[in-house]
């Protein structure tokens, strides 16, 4: 994966285990989220425990997951750089745990939905941390290939919870949530006891290696605590907000390139959302006994979304063949589109079960490969334009935008099926243009040359009238950070 970070106070043997842990908690997060999504697949598809014919009525675990974890992900980002990665993923698992309980308990599909809740919670904070920390292990450069590690772990244990889900079909979802249970505790246990703090390495980086055009900061390991930042008028008037806050707006609607990565992030869980919704119970409903074929396309579409994001991570890093983090996001996205336009053709043909599942496994493969070649390098487009003091942040705010992509697709897609009498060729193609859409933007948005990050000063705020007339000119505000409590603000 790389050397041992320079200057870092850990043994080499120190470094790999604690890679090796991240790794392992990486993993238990995805057999969470695969368990408790294809079981409540199945929970609504013919014979299951809360059966219904409703599209949208069955896709709601995906928008209360969605928008749980999108929310998640944007508080994770700023607590992560506040109170420390540690901490933020122990309390993940606590709430996995008590979702499992909520989930083997409840009564009515409603009851699954809201505890769909805990499980976002728990999605966000354990799988948003891991990728910190393994970025904050493997340095600057090495951002694409760090992701990549987490992903590949996480999504190839969900690629593995299909079929042992289909296999013991809707009788055996409570039995699997027990066992979830336990794993929960135990990951809780280990990141309590076992996992090293790293938000110190973050804060030598925004020393050691600041961002392009960025002047160093001097915070020190209490980064983050206590950050506030102000936007300077030219009037000379200066609103002060949380770091946190100025980070989310300039993500979500300042930087135009920030901007499209959060595009391209919806987009990409948009397709997913297709897949774990309306294709397996389409899948689903070809055959009452066939959730284990069902589950079998998932694993297509899983297995290579895991197992291709760390190579696609490590070759955009090394510019393979000249394409760099923004060319793999474009190629990933191409055969995303191609893959879901397909599916829309074949699910309009109506061809006999056995012959529409042959057919569905390659085209769920070159799905899940395109969702792998962007996933990883979108995450490092935003690396690269964010400021390692506030990097979390950024990254939270991405992935605010990308598991918004669950509950948009759910919604939209559910009711668009819903609307349409059920026909289910309207969901696929629905997704493949708005994947279009995200393709242009991003094209056209994110610059093809390496970016460089935003101008963003740690160790003091600039009073308009300290800037030259070329400074000033044209510019209503500046956006500044400091890391100076807002009692000691001038």
């Amino acid at each position: 994966m790389g050397s041992m970070r320079e200057g870092d106070n850990v043994s080499l043997a120190g470094w790999r285990q604690q890679l090796t842990l991240i790794s392992w908690l990486a993993f238990a997060t995805g057999c969470v989220v695969g368990v408790a999504k294809f079981g409540q697949v199945l929970m609504t598809s013919a014979k299951g425990q809360f059966e219904t014919h409703s599209e949208g009525r069955a896709e709601m675990f995906l928008l209360t997951f969605g928008i749980s974890k999108a929310i998640g992900n944007l508080v994770i980002g700023g607590a992560a750089d506040t109170a420390g990665r540690r901490p933020c993923m122990t309390l993940g698992w606590v709430l996995g745990a008590v979702f499992c309980v909520a989930s083997i308990l409840a009564p009515t599909w409603d009851v699954v939905v809201a505890a769909d809740l805990l499980l976002g919670l728990n999605q966000a904070f354990c799988w948003s941390v891991a990728i910190f920390m393994a970025i904050d292990w493997s340095g600057p450069t090495r951002r694409a290939q760090a992701v990549g590690l987490v992903e590949t772990f996480g999504y190839s244990a969900i690629a593995l919870a299909s079929p042992l889900v289909g296999g013991v079909g809707v009788d055996g979802v409570r039995m699997l949530h027990g066992l979830l249970l336990v794993i929960c505790l135990g990951c809780a246990f280990m990141s309590r006891f076992l996992l090293r703090e790293t938000r110190v390495i973050a804060s030598k980086d925004a020393t050691v290696h600041p961002a392009a055009g960025t002047p160093s900061t001097a915070a020190g390991d209490g980064m983050g605590e206590g950050q506030f930042g102000a936007v300077v008028w030219r009037s000379g008037r200066r609103d002060d907000y949380s770091t946190v806050r100025l980070v989310w707006a300039h993500v979500s609607c300042l930087d135009g390139a920030l901007m499209a990565c959060c595009l391209v992030g919806l987009a990409l869980n948009f397709a997913s959302a297709f897949a774990w919704g309306a294709m397996t119970r389409w899948l689903s409903g070809l055959d009452v006994d066939n959730h284990s074929a069902a589950g079998l396309v998932l694993l297509a579409y899983s297995m290579p979304k895991g197992l291709l994001q760390l190579p696609a991570g490590a070759m955009a890093d090394r510019r393979f063949c000249s394409c760099g983090p923004r060319e793999f996001v474009l190629l990933g996205l191409a055969a995303i589109s191609a893959s879901l336009l397909c599916m829309a053709l074949l699910t309009a043909v109506q061809l006999e079960a056995q012959l529409t599942i042959l057919l569905a496994l390659p085209l769920a493969l070159i799905l899940g490969c395109g969702t792998a070649v962007a996933y990883s390098p979108v995450v490092a487009c935003v690396v690269c334009r964010a400021e390692p003091s506030w990097r979390s942040a950024a990254i939270g705010t991405y992935r605010f935008w990308r598991d918004l992509g669950y509950a948009v697709g759910g919604l939209l897609l559910g009711n668009a099926v819903d609307s349409a009498k059920g026909v289910p060729w309207v969901a696929p193609l629905l997704a493949s243009m708005f994947v279009v859409v995200t393709i242009v933007v991003f094209a056209r948005v994110y610059p093809g040359q390496q970016p460089v990050a935003p101008s963003t000063s740690t160790s003091g705020v600039r009073r308009s009238d300290e800037m030259s007339p070329a400074e000033q000119s044209g510019n209503p505000g500046v956006l500044l950070a400091h890391s100076m409590p807002r009692s000691e603000m001038a």
